[in-house]
């Protein structure tokens, strides 16, 4: 006795997706019913520029703000380079000869020094931030405090390099002069404000090309009201 002929299998059905592929299309995966349309990556729009008042209060604001961080820098940094020779130099003739209570005496000024030239620091860092956030916030740039603080990093790192330069002419040129050979001491004097007066055009410049550079990279994607 024979069976009766079985039904065939029906095809598998995909589901419905609204809105329908185009005529001719395929699906965006290997399986049947992938998701339509296909997902498209997401593309942030383009950062539009600085405009020309935030680029100048930037130029400004570096030139300025970076004088004070970095000249009230240089001078901490060199007074605790010449306080750890000093302290070295007489440590050593401490443990070589026993100076006696000249070295705590030493040892002493060398703190009160660290401690006024620290406050120094703390003050003239204070006024370029201030500064900083007056002329930033005055043209508009966007997040101010960020953009300070991020370049004024950015300047202590290149200005350590550059100052470096700065000491070793200094240092090299400063027994002997061309100019005044016969007064040894005016040409010390006159060495010494040139090397002065370029140090802090330097200073300047790096000011303002590393706050230029930090506003550049943390300017919105959208026109936004200045904040923080």
């Amino acid at each position: 006795m024979s069976l009766p002929p079985s039904a065939p299998t029906p095809p598998p059905q995909r589901e419905a997706h609204w809105p329908p592929p185009p005529a001719g299309a395929r699906w965006s995966s290997p399986q049947q019913g992938g998701p339509w349309p296909p997902p498209q990556p997401i593309r942030l729009p383009p950062k539009p520029p600085l405009s020309p008042r935030q680029r100048t209060r930037t130029l400004v604001a570096g030139g300025i703000a970076f004088t004070l961080i970095g000249g009230g820098g240089s001078a901490l940094a060199l007074y605790l380079m010449a306080a750890a020779a000093m302290a070295f130099f007489a440590g050593t003739w401490q443990l070589a000869l026993g100076a006696g209570d000249e070295f705590g005496e030493m040892m002493g000024a060398l703190v009160y020094g660290g401690a006024l030239y620290s406050g120094i620091f703390c003050v003239t860092f204070g006024l370029g931030y201030g500064a900083s956030l007056l002329i930033l916030r005055s043209g508009g740039v966007h997040r101010p405090n960020s953009t300070t603080l991020l370049a004024s990093l950015i300047a202590l790192t290149a200005w350590s390099a550059v100052g470096g330069i700065f000491v070793m002419v200094y240092l090299m040129a400063a027994p002997k002069s061309q100019p005044w050979e016969e007064t040894p001491a005016a040409a010390g004097s006159f060495l010494t404000v040139f090397i002065c007066a370029l140090a802090l055009i330097t200073c300047a410049a790096v000011g303002a090309v590393s706050w230029w550079l930090t506003a550049h990279l943390l300017r919105p994607r959208s026109v936004s009201p200045p904040g923080r």
